[in-house]
């Protein structure tokens, strides 16, 4: 029997009979499908510490087996389960349908405690136990690993729940809420081990316990070096003023260069595969950082090392990233091609910063430079998006062929906690979904553009689609005129494009509403050509692992 088993939902725990959804470019956003099947790496590191302490912990993550298996029975599969505690990640809002449809189908058929953890958890947990009797716990915060320890001893002896920090909890009618007062600085005894995580993935084996369900298929490593954050892009549900505000965590919790040291040891030697090590390695500390690329440089690494940034690197910065292995690539999201806009959203440089930091990529011999641009921000139309393509052909004949950019709705969901959530006016936008039932309720309609939470000044949820398919033109167009693809795909997806606009304007729900689910950010036949196909399928999932789920929660 487990002492604790972690489950993983899909998005929408009925997408297998929703065939009729059109997701869009909602669809390339994530690894396999849009039902977003990657668990959050918080699950290695709840496993290896309750495995270190002597529990029997095992993973099921049920949304990649029903990607794999779309006649999986999943509730005689949780029938088979046998564990104590039933525990499910909510981390994302993407995950408000199926993570409670599960609790739901595991109260039914268990008779056992089913927690929940996550940011969206924490910040709706009293919605959730209002509304939602077959939750009986969550876990507050962004360090959950010591407070889900104390909740299995504590039920296992069946004693009260009520000195336990950081839970929000139902004892019979009346709902309880501890409040979040454990905040780590150290992060080094959470840190995965990987030695003690191979146990919990035995126990339950690989087919439960796939991070997502092209693992196997495309394996994809990832190190988080720090919780927290110091920047407030507006948006964002990491931010600053969200872990301050919601997760009280007033500086970042860091681990010591040796435990992260260790840990991309411990990675390199089991996966042959890119590692991304997450966060911005800046936010250290000089010496730090210094030290920690130092050590890099002694394990020799023989694989692909990439590097995050939320502001460009002057040239001494990358000068030293240039030591930490043979093959280190970069990575930044400016968000916008217009320094004014990128600015009001939070990223405060302009373009000739994001210039001089391509310019050095290239002459100390980086070999992969990647931007990440979105459509959704304040100040964005329909027409002045398609400056991207300009931005691009400018920075490309910089580089020379080392440099490719990416570009995307902001979707599904503005992060409720964030600055734009709680003050919507203030930048621009308009929410038109507060409460976690609206949100469960968007996930469950059929147009990609129809599921966004929000709206701009300038731009209603059918603006940001054509938008989007404005931007993602521009982009094509530009890299088509530099030889980055070819005429026949040039034509497809230009095809497709149009088809997705037609329907806009008409209203019309077709089997060409959107394009196809590999034909939109980022275009996998747009990146192929004269790119090495595995690493850009890494690519793709560690931006998804930033993205979704890079905080250290259930």
């Amino acid at each position: 029997m487990l002492d604790l088993a972690l489950i993983h939902a899909p998005s929408v725990y009925d997408f297998r009979k929703r065939r009729w959804v059109h997701y869009g470019p909602i669809s390339d956003v994530v690894p396999s499908t849009p039902i977003f099947d990657m668990y959050p790496i918080g699950f290695f590191s709840i496993a290896s510490y309750l495995e270190s302490k002597g529990y029997r912990v095992g993973i099921y993550n049920i949304a990649a087996r029903m990607v794999l298996e779309p006649s999986l029975d999943v509730e005689k599969l949780i029938r088979n389960m046998d564990a104590g505690i039933y525990a499910i990640d909510l981390h994302w809002m993407v995950h408000a349908h199926g993570a409670l449809e599960l609790a739901k189908i595991i109260k039914e058929v268990k008779d056992a405690p089913v927690v929940l953890g996550g940011l969206s958890a924490t910040l709706f947990y009293k919605e959730i136990l209002e509304k939602y009797p077959y939750v009986d716990v969550i876990v507050l915060g962004d360090t959950t690993e010591p407070i889900l320890e104390e909740i299995i001893n504590r039920l296992e002896r069946g004693q009260s729940l009520e000195s336990t920090p950081n839970i929000a909890y139902r004892d019979h009618d009346k709902i309880t809420c501890s409040k979040i007062r454990y905040v780590p600085y150290n992060l080094d005894q959470y840190a995965p081990r990987y030695d003690l995580l191979v146990k919990a993935v035995a126990r339950t084996g690989i087919k439960n316990a796939k991070p997502y369900a092209l693992f196997e298929k495309d394996p994809i490593t990832a190190i988080l070096m720090f919780k927290g954050c110091i920047y407030n892009c507006i948006t964002c549900g990491g931010s600053n003023y969200v872990y301050v505000n919601y997760l009280k965590r007033e500086k970042l919790g860091v681990k010591s260069v040796e435990t992260i040291i260790r840990e991309i040891r411990e990675i390199s030697e089991r996966f042959k595969t890119s590692l991304f090590i997450i966060g911005d390695p800046r936010l250290l500390g000089k010496k730090r950082m210094e030290e920690m690329i130092q050590k890099l440089r002694e394990l020799s690494l023989d694989i692909p090392l990439f590097f995050e940034f939320f502001e460009p690197p002057n040239r001494e910065e990358l000068e030293l990233l240039r030591k930490a292995s043979e093959r280190v690539y970069l990575q930044l999201s400016p968000e916008s091609h217009d320094p004014n806009i990128r600015r009001n959203f939070g990223r405060p440089y302009d373009n000739e910063s994001l210039e001089k930091f391509v310019k050095n990529s290239a002459s100390l011999g980086f070999e992969r430079l990647d931007l990440y641009f979105m459509v959704g921000l304040p100040g964005q139309n329909v027409d002045n998006v398609s400056g991207i393509g300009f931005f691009f052909k400018k920075l490309y004949r910089i580089v020379d062929r080392r440099i490719n950019a990416f570009v995307a709705p902001l979707a599904p969901f503005v992060d409720p906690g964030s600055l734009v959530y709680n003050y919507p006016r203030k930048y621009g936008y308009n929410i038109l979904a507060r409460s976690l039932g609206e949100h469960r309720s968007l996930l469950e309609v059929n147009r990609w553009y129809d599921m966004l939470n929000y709206e701009t000044f300038l731009l209603d949820r059918r603006g940001i689609a054509l938008a989007t398919y404005n931007a993602v033109e521009s982009l094509l167009k530009a890299k088509f005129s530099l030889g980055v693809v070819d005429e026949e795909h040039y034509t497809s997806i230009s095809e497709s494009i149009k088809r997705a606009r037609e329907n806009i304007a008409s209203n019309e729900l077709t089997a060409k509403e959107t394009t196809r689910i590999d034909e939109l950010y980022p275009s996998r036949k747009l990146l192929f050509r004269g790119i090495k196909t595995k690493l850009i399928l890494e690519y793709i999932k560690w931006f998804i692992i930033h993205k979704l789920g890079s905080i250290l929660t259930l």
